[in-house]
């Protein structure tokens, strides 16, 4: 009796993996940028937008420097700071494609990179 029950188990656990094993070969499986929610580009992109790939913590680009460059904005610290009401094109130009590909960074270091912005930075920040 032991020994069927064991059969009929195992049978049942091979014939679960086995069903298993099918529906995952026969599903699509997504991979992250195609599950995010990304619709095709009908305005400028607001934060949410932008925020489906820069929300990703620990996200980080390597200069040619060396320096690293963090491409990762935290949403809790972004809605307490001064530019809370902005959208990230508005000083972020040509980056209103969405989704990406943006335009290239090219600068080689960090500190090349903040000086890039120093144009922009002077609209609201006169000081």
């Amino acid at each position: 009796m032991k020994t069927q029950r064991l059969f009929i188990d195992s049978f049942l656990l091979i014939l679960a993996a086995f069903i298993n094993g099918a529906i995952l070969v026969v599903s699509p499986i997504p991979v992250l940028a195609e599950a995010l929610p990304v619709s095709p580009q009908k305005a400028t992109p607001g934060v949410a937008d932008c925020l489906s790939c820069h929300g990703q913590p620990d996200w980080e680009m390597t200069l040619p420097s060396g320096d690293i460059l963090d491409l990762s904005v935290d949403y809790n610290v972004f809605r307490q700071s001064v530019h809370k009401d902005m959208q990230c094109v508005d000083c972020h130009i040509g980056y209103e494609t969405f989704p990406a590909p943006h335009n290239e960074i090219t600068t080689k270091n960090k500190r090349e990179y903040m000086v890039s912005y120093h144009d922009t930075c002077q609209k609201c920040h006169k000081e």
